[in-house]
């Protein structure tokens, strides 16, 4: 199993209007009129990577857990709205520290979840496990 944390970095709620005061003081990215994503928080990051963990450790098989340190989403970028290498940081220290069993964590520093050269290497770790 390949594993990408993408998406981890907000929060999908509901029309910006419905948003409380605590929310919107946060990053967000208004994804449509619809949709707001909204940044989570470190202690969020670190209890959604735990149990992200908890439940990859759990696999029968290999499990690699491939991380774009360049961000995580397409607004996760220099100058996106939801742009926080702080909260990669905050998932990759979390991830090393609860991994178990058969799951690695691979990082990589240079890459962007949107970039070519990224989706190529998942495709290769994913080829790699079922060889």
């Amino acid at each position: 199993m390949v594993i990408v944390p993408g998406g981890l970095n907000f929060i999908g709620m509901g029309e910006y209007e419905s948003l409380s005061e605590d929310y919107r003081k946060r990053p967000i990215f208004r994804h449509s009129h619809a949709f707001t994503h909204v940044g989570v928080t470190a202690a969020e990051m670190i209890g959604q990577t735990e149990y992200l963990m908890e439940c990859l450790s759990q696999a029968k098989s290999s499990v690699s857990v491939v991380v774009p340190m360049q961000g995580f989403s397409s607004t996760d970028c220099e100058g996106g709205d939801l742009h926080s290498p702080e909260l990669r940081e905050v998932f990759l220290n979390a991830a090393r520290a609860n991994a178990k069993g058969n799951v690695q964590i691979i990082e990589h520093a240079d890459l962007h979840i949107d970039d070519r050269e990224f989706a190529k290497i998942c495709v290769d770790t994913f080829l790699e496990l079922v060889a």
